[in-house]
């Protein structure tokens, strides 16, 4: 859950490091970076 004084993209930083630190399949890891890269290019154009 984002912190109510956490910026979007600290929020995606944090659940993108915990993300990568949980036992998961690796096909997983990668498409949760490449959400987090499409979520992060939308809201710099924003």
């Amino acid at each position: 859950v984002q912190r109510e004084d956490e910026t979007l993209r600290s929020y995606l930083e944090r659940f993108n490091k915990a993300a990568v630190e949980m036992k998961t399949e690796e096909s997983m890891k990668l498409y949760l970076l490449e959400e987090i890269k499409t979520l992060d290019a939308f809201f710099e154009k924003a």
